[in-house]
């Protein structure tokens, strides 16, 4: 009872971490369900916008402002994710998806690649149950007897 206790104490952050990455995934995986209507939108400019890079920390990010049209409608869009420099010029073009209820629920076609962030999050959470379940079983054969 005790080692299952230990187990449990020390898995807490992985069992946050899985949760959280699941969350992640889920939402992510919604987002691909309706927003299914390709378009081709052109990159008017980058907003700069303050992001915490730690607990002190701050840093910039440049997210994309973009124009696409949709149903005989422009629209005027700025993206959730943000690149670490300006990448993109005036005029460029990138490819994104909508939703055809509502276009300005979008994402870009670079984060159907991107299930980097919940991956790290699963690693975490493994790691965390593995730490927790060693610790717990030397702790029970040195410390529970």
């Amino acid at each position: 009872m005790k080692m299952l206790l230990c187990f449990f104490c020390l898995s807490i952050p992985g069992w946050i971490s899985l949760i959280y990455g699941l969350a992640c995934r889920f939402r992510c995986n919604r987002r691909q369900r309706t927003e299914l209507e390709q378009a081709e939108a052109t990159f008017i400019r980058y907003e700069k916008k303050k992001h915490s890079s730690g607990r002190y920390s701050w840093k910039y990010g440049y997210h994309p402002v973009l124009e696409f049209t949709a149903d005989s409608r422009k629209y005027q869009v700025q993206a959730r994710i943000h690149h670490d420099e300006e990448k993109l010029n005036a005029g460029d073009k990138v490819i994104l998806f909508y939703d055809r209820n509502n276009p300005e629920h979008f994402h870009l076609d670079e984060e159907n690649n991107e299930i980097g962030s919940e991956m790290v999050l699963f690693r975490f959470a493994l790691v965390f149950f593995v730490f927790a379940a060693v610790i717990s079983i030397l702790a029970q054969v040195f410390l529970f007897d």
